[in-house]
């Protein structure tokens, strides 16, 4: 620009107006032609009266090639306030300068400055005057930034705030091309080395080095939503440690400057600190990818990573540099394992919540302490006062180095106790346990206030996927107690086991422990098999929704009933609340066992066993039990039930008759304590008797048919019913084929209730041919024998019939056999006899018979085999 001669006239007009407008503003920076132009528009003045041409006494703007009249203008500037001061509205910038910004300096007027400008636009001007900053006041720096190019001369200044700032910033490659600037009122002073060089979103110029701004704020922060963006858009520079520019336009990091009452917010520059490798890459986990990743599901999820993998985002602005910065640049408070902040699925409060996985977590597993200032195992620098990431398993470990503290608590106990479910994401299991030795011994466990929380000898099973010494941390790892129907059922008594699934059970008791697979059985020493009816039976590893297994007893559900200890699947039946219903007195031999300290403690719904009542009911249940419980448990969900037969002193039997006034039924039902009794149906008879009911009955006992002539009776032994005493043949009549065997039972009744013996004989036949010449006693010599036989019981034995005639037949006399047994010093005697035929070959031909339908493989094959034996010795 040339210098001109000052025209007097100019000079004396411009005087006028000073003095008109403010005394106290000079003319700016530029005492030139741009001061002539803002009068006339301002003023009004024609053309005529103030010629600003250009002239010998002042500088012209614009005369010039690259020349451009600029004003303070930009997002961050309150236009219409500075527009009450003409004289520093507008500044000339040459052909250098189509990048500066004008700022408003106060007092001395506005001053030109460079592209990348770092500075404060909320100055006050003239002594009260409107701020500068638009659209409200604040005291951070704002940067002059040229977005427009040169369609409009000129920069603009910008608040980080603003997204068209940031776009700007990373993408312009020639604003911090000077390198380190020692200056911080220059954007290159921000010019660092990058700690993401893979995350074109934090580094857009890629490689190792530039420009990266911070927009994730602290939720406690006030003022974090600055703009209108629904998340929060509030950048700031890297420097560890130091208070926002927001706080302190003079980025200093007291509380002394005068900005600090009205700043918007009070946050400190901060950064991951880890010392956990539990996302580190092997480890069993998945990773949130970032939009570059060729998977469409995961584009812009971010990756919740330890702070040193590349492309996890590091830095976050925090109300208190002890506070934890995550992989997404969030804060967390001390002693937390927080959710991610777009984490809205269930939050666990208890072992019984559903699974939340490690994913779920900002920093998985990982537990924010307050670090004591030491190095980490990769060797860098954890700051003291600074939040850093640990993995559980190091609480007590950085307890006792004095590497770590834990806020409000005093020590890594006392964090458990307090907040150690906060750090539990296996679920459901028993919570969280501590290996305070290697002994893993069934006692010396401590379990805190909110009882899930155990220090103790904790054995870890074998699996590549646990890390001691403490369990339940991780992602695999489960902490399982023995619990349920076992030794220890009671929550919280002991005997734990880490194990990396919770499918499992623990019994230190039953053989092949301690760990058994879900549906496995096993004697797991349920409390009260040695006390009552003695019944030991088996117990079977269940696992119900949103628990861990554990020990339940077969009655508990239908789906559980599956073997007897002592008859296998054939000896379990499942009675449900029907059929309890209709036939109460059926099954009030059975124990129905599926309660326990468990249950008592988690108010599981329940019946009062009442077995003398006979009934049932909405609250009482015919069934006893066999340990000194009074309920019975119904499970939720399903009708009340019980397996028959699963014990040791429970036994099913069927209605099995060897009498004229009865027949075997093998629908007809029941559970007995007595593997002698039995039980009736009237309803399985066309003949009234005394019983109006299914009930049980012990050995001995009667059941009388007053409906006929001279009021006959049965009478129960050995599981059966008998008319005839005190000895009876199963069969009636028999057809054997021409030189073959076939052989029948019969049994001998002792009906008193003392043991007693018998002489057997079977009697000769004086007809010829007769069946008593083809016959011989099972493995007994002669035709005769004593036995002894239990109070009230019977014993079986057999006889072998051969068809040697072809002339014997039903019609004949001979055909029929005598059996006769008479009581050892007894007056009680008495027969039974059947009818044989000799017939020309095999046939399918049946016979009427007294034998029990239904009769077992296992008897059939026994008979096969002992006639087998009997051809084979003959021969």
């Amino acid at each position: 620009m040339n210098r001109k001669p000052v025209d007097p006239g100019l000079v004396l007009l411009l005087i006028l107006f000073s003095i008109s407008t403010a005394v106290a503003n000079p003319l700016g920076a530029d005492e030139s032609a741009g001061a002539c132009e803002s009068y006339k528009e301002l003023s009004g003045v024609g053309d005529d009266t103030l010629d600003c041409s250009p002239g010998p006494n002042y500088d012209v703007c614009g005369d010039e090639a690259g020349e451009n009249r600029a004003h303070v203008k930009g997002p961050a500037v309150n236009e219409p306030a500075i527009s009450q001061y003409p004289s520093h509205y507008y500044a000339c910038l040459d052909s250098t300068e189509q990048d500066y910004c004008v700022l408003p300096s106060g007092e001395d007027g506005t001053e030109k400055v460079p592209e990348g400008t770092m500075a404060n636009v909320a100055q006050k001007f003239n002594n009260g005057a409107d701020d500068y900053q638009n659209p409200e006041n604040s005291p951070d720096w704002s940067v002059c930034l040229n977005t427009d190019g040169n369609s409009d001369p000129g920069g603009k200044w910008y608040s980080l705030d603003n997204s068209d700032a940031g776009e700007y910033l990373r993408n312009n490659k020639n604003i911090v091309d000077n390198g380190d600037s020692f200056d911080k009122s220059d954007i290159a002073y921000y010019w660092r080395q990058n700690d993401n060089p893979q995350n074109s979103e934090f580094n857009p110029r890629g490689g190792m080095e530039g420009v990266a701004l911070e927009d994730d704020c602290d939720l406690e922060l006030v003022g974090c939503e600055h703009t209108v963006n629904s998340d929060g858009l509030f950048y700031s520079f890297f420097n560890l440690g130091d208070r926002d520019k927001d706080f302190n336009p003079q980025g200093d990091n007291t509380e002394g400057d005068s900005h600090v009452s009205n700043a918007y917010y009070r946050g400190y520059i901060d950064r991951i600190f880890d010392d956990s490798e539990q996302l580190e890459p092997g480890m069993n986990t998945t990773v949130y990818n970032m939009p570059e990743d060729s998977d469409p599901n995961t584009v812009n999820l971010w990756n919740d990573s330890v702070g040193t993998e590349d492309r996890s985002d590091q830095w976050g602005i925090t109300e208190d540099v002890s506070k934890c910065v995550s992989g997404r640049g969030k804060a967390f408070n001390t002693s937390t394992a927080g959710y991610r902040y777009d984490y809205t699925g269930v939050e666990r409060s208890n072992p019984d919540d559903p699974t939340v996985s490690k994913l779920d977590r900002a920093m998985g597993n990982s537990l924010c302490v307050i670090s004591e200032g030491y190095q980490n195992y990769r060797g860098e620098t954890m700051f003291t006062g600074y939040g850093v990431w640990i993995n559980p398993d190091n609480l007590k470990q950085g307890n006792i180095s004095g590497k770590h503290s834990y806020g409000a608590y005093d020590n890594w106990t006392d964090l458990l106790d307090n907040e150690g479910f906060g750090i539990d994401i296996t679920g459901p299991d028993s919570g969280l346990g501590f290996r305070e030795t290697d002994n893993h011994g069934p006692e010396q466990f401590t379990d805190y206030d909110n009882e899930r929380v155990f220090v103790g000898d904790i054995e870890f099973n074998d699996s590549d996927k646990l890390d001691p010494p403490m369990c339940g941390d991780d992602e695999s790892e489960y902490l399982l107690e023995e619990q349920g129907e076992s030794v220890n059922p009671q929550e919280g008594q002991g005997r734990f086991v880490c194990a990396d699934t919770n499918a499992v059970c623990v019994s230190y008791e039953a053989g092949g422990g301690p760990l058994f697979k879900r549906d496995d059985y096993a004697q797991a020493g349920e409390p009260g098999e040695e006390s009552g009816r003695l019944k030991q039976d088996r117990e079977v590893c269940y696992q119900r929704s949103g628990e861990e297994a554990m020990w339940f007893d077969q009655d508990y559900k239908a789906e559980l009933c599956r073997e007897n200890i002592l008859y296998g699947p054939q000896g379990v039946t499942w009675f449900d609340s029907s059929y309890i219903d209709q036939h109460p007195e059926a099954v009030t031999g059975g124990i129905d066992d599926s309660w326990s300290d468990y249950f008592e403690k988690q108010g599981q719904s329940s019946l009062f066993s009442d077995p003398e009542s006979g009934d049932y009911n909405s609250t009482h249940s015919p069934v006893a039990t066999g340990t000194g419980y009074s309920k019975v448990a119904v499970p939720d969900g399903s009708d009340y039930g019980f397996c028959g037969g699963d014990d040791d002193s429970e036994y099913l039997v069927t209605q099995d008759c060897n009498a004229r006034f009865c027949d075997t039924n093998r629908t007809v039902i029941g559970v007995h304590d007595n593997p002698r009794g039995c039980i009736f149906d009237e309803d399985s008879t066309p003949y009234e008797t005394d019983k109006d009911e299914r009930k049980l009955f012990d050995p001995g006992e009667s059941v009388t048919f007053g409906s006929i002539q001279g009021d006959p009776r049965i009478t129960c032994f050995d599981r059966t019913w008998y008319s005839k005493f005190p000895i009876s043949f199963n069969s009636k009549q028999v057809s054997v084929p021409f030189g073959e065997f076939r052989t029948v039972s019969f049994q001998v009744v002792n009906t008193q209730s003392q043991k007693r013996e018998f002489y057997v004989e079977m009697e000769e036949e004086t007809d010829t041919p007769s069946t008593y010449q083809f016959t011989d006693l099972v493995d007994r010599s002669g035709t005769s024998f004593t036995t002894a036989v239990p109070a009230k019981s019977a014993k079986t034995f057999q006889i072998e019939i051969f068809g040697g005639n072809k002339q014997l037949d039903f019609n004949d006399g001979g055909s029929e056999l005598f059996v006769r047994a008479e009581a050892v010093n007894s007056k009680e005697i008495g027969s039974d006899s059947l009818k044989a035929e000799i017939r020309e070959s095999s046939s399918k031909s049946g016979q009427p018979t007294n034998e029990v339908p239904g009769i077992t493989f296992l008897q059939i094959a026994f008979i096969f085999i002992t006639a087998t034996a009997v051809i084979l010795f003959r021969n």
